[in-house]
């Protein structure tokens, strides 16, 4: 089907074109709403995360007969997954990091999710890692995500003069033996690293 073309920074209209596709699906095979045990919904980025789930549950719910929306983080979803799952034997506190157009943390400690009331805690894209960096969507400069995030590395790729199609090839291994995206890869893996290791260490310290 043809979903109208809306801005990207237009949550509300995004929510809208996701709840009429899933109609659209749901139809298509012959599936009543009234069969699903529920839907979830997963935001790449916690910023106006009340917002969005205002507009997410307004969106479908406007679907006559469809459960309750359930709207959380990526990565806290992620991290419960593997917690609940446990993937690490005897692990009593998990880490998941997703990396898109933002760069999020979910945290998860005894099979629960650790956040606070705005979910900015896993916010761990807004962390300065070099002073005086390019500017931030936030108002800071040289925050991680400026050199990390997904957006961010193809947008320093385009500056260098090096095309890609999409996110997901500057991770092929044809693409990443280019010096030049290998460099570009290298700085934002240190960078993130340096950022991940300072949460891992507070993690591991924590008792409770």
């Amino acid at each position: 089907m043809r979903l109208p073309v809306v801005d990207p920074e237009d949550f509300s209209a995004r929510m809208e074109n996701a709840a009429s596709l899933l109609a659209a699906l749901l139809a298509e095979n012959k599936v009543l709403p009234l069969s699903l045990g529920g839907l979830g919904i997963g935001l790449p980025a916690s910023v106006r995360y009340p917002l969005h789930r205002k507009s997410a549950n307004h969106a479908f719910g406007r679907q006559s007969g469809w459960p309750r929306v359930s709207v959380n983080i990526n990565a806290d979803l992620g991290a419960l997954a593997h917690a609940n799952r446990r993937t690490v034997p005897g692990a009593r506190k998990y880490l998941y990091i997703d990396v898109s157009s933002t760069i999020t943390a979910g945290f998860a400690i005894d099979g629960r999710t650790y956040s606070n009331i705005d979910h900015v805690v896993g916010d761990i894209g807004h962390t300065v890692v070099e002073e005086g960096g390019w500017l931030c969507e936030c108002g800071e400069r040289g925050c991680l995500n400026t050199l990390a995030s997904t957006r961010a590395i193809m947008s320093q790729l385009r500056d260098l003069g090096v095309a890609a199609d999409s996110e997901a090839a500057i991770f092929e291994d044809s693409f990443m033996e280019n010096p030049t995206v290998s460099r570009v890869l290298q700085r934002a893996g240190l960078a993130s690293g340096e950022v991940i290791a300072r949460i891992a260490l507070f993690l591991g310290r924590r008792q409770s």
